[in-house]
């Protein structure tokens, strides 16, 4: 174990919790008032996740035909 001045705790030298491997936790800022950003991230990724899908269709639909 070390010492972090930055963290102002004691973390490990090597391994999962280990200095090496700290990372910071983002944090959200509210890009206009009013909005929620989590639901409009939440909102962006379930468009993701349906262009994924189409995609993935046309892929399974043009590689079918071997």
């Amino acid at each position: 174990m070390m010492y972090d001045s930055g963290l102002d705790k004691q973390v490990a030298r090597w391994g999962k919790r280990s200095k090496k491997n700290a990372v910071e936790v983002a944090i959200m800022e509210e890009k206009e008032f009013g909005r929620d950003p989590f639901k409009d991230e939440k909102n962006e990724k379930k468009v993701r996740v349906v262009k994924n899908r189409i995609k993935q269709s046309k892929n399974i639909g043009r590689n079918s035909g071997k």
